[in-house]
């Protein structure tokens, strides 16, 4: 989403200097399409689970929802902001993509959160500030709805408090990136 999002003011650049239409459909055109293939992907996820036996049940469809709750609001705000931005500062969207690449080697994708606690087991500090990115939140969060298989493996303390704070930011910062992005539109046509 952000990826895509950020490119989409100046993708779009031949529509936004002929035709007036609200800049914001834009990145959240990005959104929504993101959010149609994530639909399809659960689908897929939760008939998969079911097939197996490992159909996920009770409080831990709570962390899928509070994960949405972080991933939705944070994706739609970094897209509406990103993308403004982009229009005035064009290599920010090459940024983006660096960045993004070091947050998901950050957030336990590949690895789980077993090792990252015993590797930071000494140092409570350094698992704060990497329990603060809200994407490693999120995955956790799933990770918590999903992996029926991985009851047995450890989780961060107060997962689901961490996510309601995340939630909470993600939704100040969803407001604030509107109120920069409609700022910033007015000038979107002679900066194209």
């Amino acid at each position: 989403i952000v990826i895509i999002g950020t490119g989409s003011i100046v993708g779009n650049a031949g529509l936004i200097k002929k035709v007036y239409v609200p800049r914001e459909v834009f990145p959240l055109s990005v959104v929504g399409s993101a959010l149609f293939n994530f639909a399809i992907q659960l689908g897929v996820l939760i008939a998969a689970t079911a097939v197996v036996g490992r159909f996920p049940t009770g409080g831990r469809w709570l962390y899928f929802v509070l994960a949405l709750a972080v991933l939705i609001p944070l994706s739609t705000a970094l897209a509406l902001l990103l993308s403004a931005t982009n229009v005035y500062l064009r290599d920010v969207q090459y940024l983006v993509e660096i960045m993004l690449m070091i947050f998901m080697w950050a957030s336990p994708i590949v690895y789980s959160w077993g090792l990252v606690e015993k590797a930071l087991s000494d140092h409570p500090w350094l698992e704060q500030l990497y329990l603060a990115n809200p994407m490693t939140l999120v995955v956790l969060g799933f990770q918590k709805a999903f992996w029926v298989a991985g009851d047995g493996q450890p989780f961060p303390e107060h997962l689901g408090r961490s996510l309601v704070i995340a939630s909470g930011v993600s939704l100040v910062l969803l407001w604030f990136s509107q109120r920069v992005f409609a700022r910033l539109q007015s000038n979107f046509a002679q900066e194209l």
